[in-house]
């Protein structure tokens, strides 16, 4: 039996095949009922060894780490009568779930060089969060698109991938190249949330902030809450919101759908979307109640105990020194783990200054960082946070002029209107 993309499968019933095929197709493109459709494959046929690892792979997304080790030993013992590739699909899993993505990187290219359709191996390697994402190196955003160029000719019109190629094509700096792409991808399947978010990140680098907020707030009204997107997606519509100066729906939106006691995003979102939103707010003026920087501080302390994720890191960074911590934040200015930590100890010293309106001291940690950020990982958007700070703390110096300028003009327009500027 063989899946959507073509790929053997090892299962004996047709049924189980076609629950673990549309719950496939959900995980690609961030729709509901990944999980349910994996039980119910797994109900036709309990021995279905790819069924229990994208389960596994499912619930580690979620930091669901017990779940995930549950599902991965079941996986792994049932692999008896697999396939060469089902093996090595389950063995890329592992290796990611056990957090060695170096080894998780160099698995799977190699696998995709053999299996090119094997795509949710593919949706590992690409993306924001990704393992190019989470690399660390300079010119991710360059190899990210090199990666997915490669598998072009093996995902003619499919609508996941096609999202994740407008993504990557607008990320590396050519948004309007992948408004067609993106366009086309939702054509194809309407409830593609993964195309959605491409076509909200497009709108964002373009500045077309009115038709891309109108656009996304009536697609979303129809996506289920539990969707792993639904509130990060509604962070884009906040934000939006924050760059119209409505400060009232931006913070209904962050009650409704962002703040962490309500969010049913993967803890990376639920974290980074919710302390992103806090300072972006505070420093377009808006009031932040002592309570929501406890909230995240508490958010990080409890999903993410340990430094070592760059991207969090840097938002915990903010939260703790935002919640007047010296004592944790001195953990993050002074890291040596992550595959970005200078980054994060700058961003952490920055803050250190940010707090006691030190500007100039902030401004000297985040300066070397303006063309160096995408090694922190995550997007462009979220990333424009180190930008947006930086001419926060030289606007507060009268230095207006400079705000926006040089080795900040992609964000000039856009920063310009959000500050108020000319």
């Amino acid at each position: 039996m063989k899946d959507r993309y073509n790929n053997d499968c090892s299962t004996h019933s047709s049924k189980a095949l076609e629950y673990y095929s549309a719950a496939v197709n959900t995980l690609l493109t961030a729709q509901y009922g990944t999980i349910i459709r994996l039980k119910a494959s797994l109900s036709e046929d309990p021995k279905f060894a790819l069924a229990h690892a994208t389960l596994a792979h499912t619930y580690s997304m979620m930091s669901l780490s017990n779940e995930a080790r549950i599902s991965l030993e079941t996986a792994i013992a049932c692999t008896v009568n697999t396939s060469a590739r089902e093996k090595a699909h389950i063995n890329i899993i592992a290796v990611m779930i056990n957090n060695n993505a170096d080894l998780a990187f160099e698995t799977a290219t190699r696998h995709l060089k053999t299996y090119p359709k094997d795509a949710i191996i593919a949706q590992s390697v690409s993306g924001a969060f990704g393992l190019i994402g989470f690399s660390g190196r300079a010119g991710r955003e360059q190899e990210n698109l090199k990666f997915m160029e490669q598998l072009v000719p093996h995902y003619k019109n499919d609508s996941w991938f096609n999202s994740q190629y407008a993504f990557a094509i607008s990320e590396a700096g050519d948004p309007e190249r992948a408004l067609k792409i993106a366009e086309a991808a939702l054509e194809a399947d309407p409830e593609n949330a993964d195309a959605v978010h491409t076509l909200a990140h497009i709108n964002y680098e373009t500045g077309n902030s009115e038709s891309g907020l109108k656009a996304l707030e009536n697609w979303r009204s129809s996506y289920h809450r539990d969707g792993i997107l639904h509130g990060h997606l509604a962070w884009h519509c906040a934000l939006w919101k924050l760059e119209q100066g409505d400060f009232k729906r931006a913070f209904e939106i962050l009650e409704e759908d962002i703040h962490p006691n309500i969010s049913h995003s993967p803890p990376i979102n639920m974290a980074t979307d919710f302390i992103g939103f806090l300072i972006r707010a505070e420093m377009l003026g808006a009031s932040i109640h002592s309570d929501h920087w406890s909230t995240a501080s508490g958010i990080i302390k409890r999903l993410f105990p340990e430094p070592g994720l760059s991207f969090v890191d840097a938002h915990a960074a903010i939260a703790l020194a935002k919640n007047g911590e010296p004592t944790r934040l001195s953990r993050y200015s002074s890291l040596h783990s992550g595959f970005a930590h200078d980054l994060v100890s700058n961003i952490a010293r920055a803050f250190e200054a940010y707090v006691d309106a030190d500007w100039q001291s902030a401004i000297n940690h985040l300066s070397p960082l303006l063309l160096t950020h995408e090694q922190l990982g995550g997007s462009r958007a979220q990333r424009d946070l180190v930008e947006t700070v930086n001419a926060h703390c030289l606007i507060q110096m009268n230095r207006s002029d400079e705000a926006f300028s040089g080795k900040m003009q992609r964000r000039k327009k856009i920063n310009n209107r959000i500050f108020g500027l000319n």
